[in-house]
């Protein structure tokens, strides 16, 4: 009833079922690892010239919070924890809402919900990032 399907075809279905699984398996990982964000495992740090002057597990600050940052060079740097809608659901992320610098890249950057994705100002030398402990 079913033909004898050659090599190459073989290997073609081999290599696209490889590749769907491992698609299927980095779409769990992201899911899981944004979810992660929602059930208060994880924590914020913020840190000026590499010292944390804020580090907080998200479950424990009362939503939306801002905090202001100065920075080494006495800038400053707004920062708004809150909780946002996204296709999966609620999730806690940050984003800076103010700067003073000139760049706006930390501003720009929008809001991270993942672990170890970092918001940067270079001028001020402010990081902040969510982290699992």
């Amino acid at each position: 009833m079913f033909k004898e399907i050659s090599g190459k075809k073989r290997n073609d279905l081999i290599l696209i079922a490889a590749l769907l699984l491992m698609a299927a398996v980095l779409l769990i990982f992201v899911r899981v690892r944004q979810n992660s964000a929602s059930n208060g495992s994880l924590r914020l740090m913020i840190s000026v010239d590499g010292e944390a002057v804020f580090d907080e597990p998200l479950g424990s600050i009362a939503l939306p919070y801002e905090y202001t940052v100065s920075g080494a060079d006495g800038g400053e740097n707004v920062f708004l924890i809150s909780r946002y809608e996204n296709e999966e659901g609620d999730t806690i992320g940050v984003s800076c809402i103010y700067a003073d610098c000139d760049e706006q890249v930390c501003v720009n950057t929008g809001t991270v919900t993942l672990p170890d994705t970092p918001i940067v100002c270079l001028p001020h030398k402010v990081t902040a990032r969510l982290y699992e402990p």
